[in-house]
């Protein structure tokens, strides 16, 4: 993330690469360009990231972000700015750092929606087993199947909802029949990721 915080009068020329320039002083003067230097960032960022000992199943989002805390979003020299910003690159305007939840919503956006995915099952596997209470399992279920629904890849279907919850309670009535019900509730849950991660 590259923030800058030039007022709209003081920003004279600005360019998708080199220089930009501001006016300070009544002076003319040369200030870096924010979309060169978040390259540079991004760039040492993944030298580390592919010569780490991660596994290479492990996708890190590594986004890039360059924020205008003085440019308003309705500001014309706005409109210009996202004329000339490069491909893969993020802006965030002032409106949007006004109030915490909004600056989480805006950088919840901008994930990739694999990686989105991806959370949400680590989320089932590593805290659904801790639940006892079987109302509490239903409504965390129901959770995170909004949260599938929410990232707006495909539109909620009430019957995959109704589908999981009648499933959930016909185990509960026979859990003593199955062996694991909890483990098969959430394998259903990962196919149903599983799914939507197929159609992209």
């Amino acid at each position: 993330m590259e923030i800058k915080d030039n007022i709209p009068n003081n920003l004279l020329t600005i360019a998708k690469s080199g220089n930009w320039e501001i006016l300070k002083e009544n002076r003319r003067i040369s200030i870096n360009n924010p979309f060169d230097q978040i390259y540079q960032y991004w760039r040492a960022i993944m030298d580390r990231i592919n010569y780490s000992d991660f596994p290479k199943e492990i996708k890190i989002p590594v986004i890039r972000i360059v924020v205008f805390s003085q440019i308003s979003e309705k500001d014309d020299l706005a409109k210009e700015i996202r004329k000339i910003v490069p491909n893969k690159i993020q802006l965030c305007f002032k409106e949007t750092l006004g109030r915490i939840e909004k600056f989480k919503s805006y950088l919840n956006d901008i994930l990739p929606i694999n990686y989105k995915l991806e959370k949400i099952k680590k989320d089932l596997k590593t805290s659904m087993p801790l639940i006892i209470d079987p109302n509490k399992q239903l409504l965390f279920l129901n959770q995170k199947l909004d949260e599938v629904y929410n990232i707006g890849l495909i539109q909620k279907n009430p019957s995959i909802c109704n589908t999981i919850i009648k499933y959930y309670e016909a185990q509960r009535e026979q859990e003593d029949l199955l062996e694991d019900p909890q483990k098969q509730m959430l394998k259903n849950m990962e196919n149903i990721i599983d799914n939507m991660m197929r159609e992209l």
